[in-house]
C-alpha cells in the first residue's frame, strides 16, 4: 500500500513538472533581431511639421540621425539602446528603447519608445514617451509614427 501511492505521488509529481516546464517554454520570448531596423525609414507625409520627424536613419553603432525634410541630406544626431526585443505570432518585431536627441542648448532629451517592424521588414512604426515605456501603438496619438523603408 505504501509502494502503490508513493509510486502515484511520484507520477504525480512528474506530470505536474512536465506540464509546468511545457506551459514555461510557450511563454518564452524570441528576441527580434536587430539588423532589419538598420537604414533609413520615411514618410513624406510628415513634411508639412508635426511631431514626428519624415526621415529616421538608424545606424548599427547606436547612432540614430532624424531630419526635418525627407529631402533633407543631414540631420540631428541622437543615440538609441535596444532594452528588450520580440517576436509576435504574426512575425513582427518589438524593440523596447532608449532614445536621447539633442534638445536645444546641447541637453538631451531622454525618450522612452516602442518600436515595431512589421513581419516583411518593410514598415516601421514608434510610440515615444517621456516618462516610461509604452505597451501599445496608438495610430491616433500624436507620438505615433509610421514609416517606410527607404529604396
Amino acid at each position: 500500500m505504501k509502494t502503490r501511492t508513493f509510486v502515484s505521488i511520484l507520477i504525480m509529481f512528474f506530470m505536474v513538472l512536465i506540464i509546468a516546464g511545457s506551459c514555461a517554454m510557450g511563454q518564452e520570448t524570441v528576441k527580434a533581431p536587430i539588423e532589419p531596423l538598420y537604414g533609413s525609414w520615411v514618410n513624406p507625409d510628415f513634411n508639412a511639421g508635426g511631431k514626428q520627424y519624415p526621415k529616421i536613419t538608424i545606424r548599427p553603432d547606436g547612432t540614430a540621425e532624424i531630419y526635418g525634410h525627407t529631402d533633407i541630406s543631414e540631420g540631428l544626431k541622437g543615440e538609441y539602446t535596444i532594452i528588450d526585443s520580440w517576436i509576435d505570432s504574426d512575425g513582427n518585431k518589438y524593440y523596447k528603447v532608449r532614445a536621447s536627441l539633442p534638445y536645444g542648448g546641447g541637453w538631451f532629451s531622454n525618450l522612452y519608445e516602442l518600436w515595431r517592424l512589421n513581419e516583411t521588414d518593410t514598415v516601421f512604426e514608434k510610440f515615444w514617451d517621456g516618462y516610461g515605456y509604452p505597451t501599445e501603438m496608438d495610430p491616433e496619438h500624436a507620438r505615433y509614427g509610421i514609416y517606410y523603408r527607404q529604396e
